[in-house]
């Protein structure tokens, strides 16, 4: 942490290791010095938006994209967030047009890890959304507390959190719109008041085509608008200027985040934005097992963590629904609070309904149900022998085996099979591959005429 004197006001910074936190304009405690905070909107803008039944009553927020005022639905009396572009962005059509984008977005996903857009239009030419009033804290700041403490966040949560980030995304990739912009900053967790496992997981700002940032002493890389994303979380084919990049981008920055919420600290670091993108190209980043061994963090996590930044697209995720998946599969509970409690109403609604249709029945064929209740023979189990499994050997032990199916819907997911060798694996047509940090990966499809593979790993 450092401190300095501007303008006879007090500003606390952090150091270059990780990015100033940007100010979240959707929530009540900012941690923010600036005394005109608490300015109302002009009345003019007021009154225009009292017509449309909305209540402003102070500023929350304001940086270089405008400002935010805190208000209210005057029936509903629903808590809002009201965000206008800011008067000199607001004379560029270019500016306009991608302001009223993000709105339209966010609409055309309705996800509830999405921040909520209610109302959009303008007022005196500055154009204006209403979204909904977030509670609560925004990651970067959870991430700064963990860290001005030295501790980390616990993995379960840290599970949680990106599995809610990638249902949002998973909605947001299903309607071509990539968020380019995924970053610790631009998610924000709301206090539920049921425990920290089950808080909401809200991301925002979607949809940014320039670097946001409000902080003067964070790393930028030209003007605001001029690259898309953030330098800390900045994907290689970004830095690399180009532009037929696809969501896998999106995979890339939050397998950053993904690694700075489990290691607490970022791969790469600088003061420099060309450093920071010199490195996201360039440089390999440390895994992070062997970069904070005290930690214990699971082999398999830091598996999820390290394809996810690779620095070929190809070599990444190829969806977020595939990542997901891995990362569900290393919680304890892979299901999410509104699953959960689908779950436990499905508990108490099915058999009720069971016990209803049972007794109903039972007034015509009384046999019949209670055949339901009979003990049934099990089935008989039938070994499988060898000629129906296929395995695989490599040079080295622990080479982890991975394949790839194919869904209903005609999605692609990764499933991890184990580690060499494997003895008995069931053949038939399975689409396989086999990985090692520092080693490149081969591919292999068993079938009936390859059922044994032995494989030399090369390096990379």
């Amino acid at each position: 942490m450092h401190k300095k004197k501007e303008g006879g006001k007090e500003i606390t910074g952090l150091s270059a290791t990780r990015p100033p936190p940007s100010k979240q304009f959707a929530k009540m405690d900012l941690h923010d010095t600036i005394k005109d905070q608490e300015k109302s909107p002009p009345e003019n803008f007021k009154q225009a938006l009292k017509k449309l039944g909305y209540r402003v009553t102070k500023r929350i927020g304001k940086g270089g994209m405008g400002s935010v005022y805190r208000g209210f639905h005057e029936k509903t009396k629903q808590k809002v967030a009201v965000k206008f572009l800011s008067e000199e962005l607001s004379e560029s059509q270019s500016q306009r047009t991608r302001f009223f984008r993000e709105a339209e977005l966010i609409r055309q996903i309705d996800h509830p890890n999405i921040i909520k857009i209610f109302e959009s239009g303008e007022i005196e030419g500055r154009p204006f959304f209403v979204m909904e009033f977030l509670e609560g804290t925004s990651l970067d700041q959870i991430l700064r507390g963990k860290q001005e403490n030295g501790k980390t966040l616990p993995l379960e949560r840290t599970l949680y959190i990106v599995s809610e980030v990638c249902s949002a995304l998973v909605a947001a990739h299903s309607k071509g719109i990539i968020h380019r912009d995924i970053k610790a900053s631009n998610i924000f967790i709301m206090d539920s008041g049921a425990g920290s496992v089950e808080d909401k997981v809200k991301v925002i700002d979607l949809g940014l085509a320039f670097v946001h940032m409000d902080d003067p002493n964070a790393p930028r890389l030209t003007k605001t608008g001029a690259m898309l994303g953030t330098p800390h979380y900045l994907p290689p084919e970004i830095a690399k200027g180009k532009t037929n990049y696809d969501h896998r981008v999106d995979i890339y920055s939050l397998g950053i985040m993904m690694y700075e919420m489990i290691s607490g600290s970022l791969p790469f670091s600088g003061n420099l934005a060309l450093a920071l993108i010199y490195k996201h190209v360039m440089e390999k980043p440390i895994p992070m097992r062997k970069a904070k061994p005290e930690l214990n963090i699971p082999e398999e996590v830091e598996s999820i963590v390290m394809r996810a930044i690779e620095k070929n697209p190809k070599d990444r995720f190829q969806t977020i629904a595939q990542m997901k998946k891995a990362i569900d599969s290393c919680r304890r509970d892979p299901y999410s609070f509104s699953e959960r409690l689908m779950i436990r109403a499905r508990r108490v609604v099915l058999p009720l309904t069971l016990t209803i249709t049972a007794s109903f029945g039972a007034f015509y064929h009384k046999d019949t149900i209670m055949d339901l209740f009979k003990e049934k023979p099990k089935p008989e189990i039938v070994e499988k022998k060898d000629f129906y499994t296929a395995k695989i050997k490599s040079d080295i032990p622990g080479v982890e085996v991975w394949e790839e199916k194919t869904l209903e819907d005609g999605s692609v997911v990764d499933e991890k099979i184990g580690k060499t060798p494997i003895s008995r694996l069931f053949f038939g047509s399975r689409k396989i591959y086999l990985a090692k940090e520092g080693y490149k990966r081969a591919y292999f499809e068993i079938s009936d005429n390859k059922k044994l593979i032995n494989h030399k790993m090369e390096p990379r």
